[in-house]
C-alpha cells in the first residue's frame, strides 16, 4: 500500500517503491486502483498535477490505472485521469 498525505497517494514514495522493486527483481505491479474524485473513506480530490505525476510513474512503470471514479461528474472544474491518457494506461469505472 502507498502511503498518502493530504493530497492523495504520494508520488515519490509509489516511484522510490517501483524502483526498488525493478532493482531487486520482484514482480512488478499491472494495475492500480486509485480513486481521485471524493476517494473513500477520506474524501480526498486528487489535484490535477498529482494525477499527472502518478500517470507519468504508470507510463513508465507499464501498468494500468483502474480510476473507480463515480464521483467525477459532480466535481465539474475536475479533470479526469481520462482527460490526460496519452499513453492508454487507463480505465474507468463510475
Amino acid at each position: 500500500m502507498i502511503p498518502q498525505d493530504d493530497d492523495g497517494p504520494i508520488p515519490e514514495i509509489l516511484r522510490e517503491t517501483l524502483r526498488n522493486r525493478e532493482l531487486s527483481g520482484g514482480k512488478m505491479p499491472k494495475l492500480m486502483y486509485i480513486n481521485a474524485t471524493g476517494t473513500n473513506p477520506t474524501g480526498i480530490i486528487i489535484p490535477l498535477e498529482r494525477r499527472k505525476e502518478i500517470y507519468r510513474i504508470a507510463s513508465k512503470y507499464n501498468f494500468l490505472l483502474l480510476d473507480d471514479d463515480p464521483y467525477h461528474f459532480m466535481y465539474f472544474d475536475k479533470v479526469s485521469y481520462f482527460h490526460i491518457d496519452i499513453q492508454m494506461c487507463y480505465i474507468i469505472v463510475t
